[in-house]
């Protein structure tokens, strides 16, 4: 348990960093993590339940952004989603409860209950029911979930383009960053843009021809799409 809290609780990015890697527009993360005024009046944070004014944010949150991120990219509005998240986080227990693989496998039933109680939209929810009374991740949430390497009940790292894809998020790599082989991706495709070729990248870098451009890949689909 102390591994866990460890790893959730291991402070990695700026917010800045985050919007770069999340793929999100500039400040989205900081409105996120410590709310935001506008027009005179005061929003809290999203994924936190107070503002901190701490600078770093947690890999723990980093894994709740990567998530609702998925959401805004899609054009829905998530700012419906606090109530749910701080319901889970009282129920389920823990800071970060989107984190976690337990509530997303045994606890659907309670995201479920959680949902209909505050009214999430249709488009927002976690948890949604089949015909036949069977509860399923909602097709973002789980395709968030395929994109994780859980171990034990934690995010351990983001396979952020799927499991077909080199390129991993790490706590314990590069600060964080998105990697293919232990090499940051934005490295290789600002060589790639600089004029190097991927034979000679891939030559160069020791990996095979296709985590160049599984990399280059990332980077180029990441700087196309940006969520507020």
């Amino acid at each position: 348990m102390a591994d866990t809290v460890a790893l959730l609780d291991r402070r990695l990015y700026t917010y800045a960093q985050i919007d770069t890697v999340a793929g999100l527009n500039s400040g989205t993360a900081r409105r996120w993590l410590e709310g935001y005024t506008r027009r005179g009046t005061y929003f809290p944070p999203l994924l936190r339940s107070d503002s901190t004014g701490d600078e770093l944010a947690t890999w723990g949150e980093f894994v709740e952004v990567d998530l609702v991120a998925r959401y805004r990219r899609k054009g829905i509005s998530v700012i419906h989603l606090r109530p749910m998240i701080e319901r889970l986080r009282e129920e389920v227990g823990g800071r970060y409860p989107l984190a976690q693989a337990e509530p997303l496998v045994y606890g659907r039933e309670l995201i479920w209950r959680i949902q209909g109680e505050e009214q999430i939209p249709k488009p927002l929810q976690i948890v949604m029911q089949l015909g036949d009374g069977q509860l399923v991740l909602a097709p973002l949430a789980e395709q968030f979930f395929e994109s994780v390497e859980w171990e034990g009940s934690i995010a351990r790292r983001i396979m952020p383009d799927g499991p077909g894809s080199p390129v991993r998020i790490d706590p314990g790599f590069a600060f964080g960053r998105p990697t293919v082989r232990g090499i940051r991706t934005d490295r290789l495709a600002e060589a790639f843009r600089a004029g190097d070729s991927i034979e000679l990248l891939a030559r160069g870098y020791e990996v095979e021809e296709a985590d160049v451009e599984a990399a280059i890949r990332h980077e180029t689909n990441r700087a196309s799409v940006k969520a507020a």
